[in-house]
């Protein structure tokens, strides 16, 4: 019995996989469509709030807390919606905060009985930093390190599609970033 524990241990110390995380973790934003792709801004005739909050690694200092606050609202007679979000991501000396707009104009049964094509557009701004007093390196003289905070200004922008039938969905939204660097770098 003791030779099988000792086998299952070894199993587990050899063939287990290690993962590490610096990307936030945003597994509740499956449902929040808006924040992926603009042209899913209030896709239905209801105004929609999204709002969630997730720390990680309780008791660990550093430990990785994201935020995500969204607005949706559609403007039926009109076929078109809008909305904001403010996410932010903190995860040891690295941190971002940022908002986001979306616009969506709805072309309806564009593709067909019963089918939604909405065409949209996201921009925002995100403010990226990095505080390295109490990070901790593997080499002190590392002139990446030498500033105690270093923010970096991003204007991201991008367009997306989405089409809805009572089959199911499709869309694609393509991101691009126009990066402002503070003024002290």
């Amino acid at each position: 019995m003791k030779s099988i524990q000792i086998l299952i241990l070894i199993n587990i110390c050899c063939f287990s996989a290690l993962q590490a995380q610096q990307l936030p973790y945003l597994s509740q934003l499956g449902e929040a469509r808006t924040f992926w792709n603009p042209a899913a801004t209030a896709t239905g005739t209801t105004m929609n709030i999204d709002v969630f909050v997730r720390q990680q690694w309780l008791g660990f200092k550093g430990a990785p807390t994201t935020g995500f606050l969204n607005y949706q609202m559609p403007f039926v007679d009109y076929n078109m919606s809008a909305g904001g979000a403010l996410v932010f991501d903190k995860t040891g000396p690295v941190s971002k905060i940022g908002l986001q707009l979306n616009y969506a104009y709805k072309l309806i049964d564009a593709l067909g009985d019963d089918s939604q094509l909405s065409l949209g557009i996201t921009a925002g701004g995100q403010n990226y930093s990095h505080n390295t007093t109490n990070a901790i390196v593997n080499q002190t003289d590392d002139p990446r390190w030498a500033k105690q905070e270093v923010p970096v200004f991003s204007l991201p922008w991008a367009p997306g599609f989405i089409t809805f039938r009572t089959t199911g969905l499709i869309g694609q939204t393509i991101l691009f970033y126009r990066l402002f660097l503070s003024p002290g770098i």
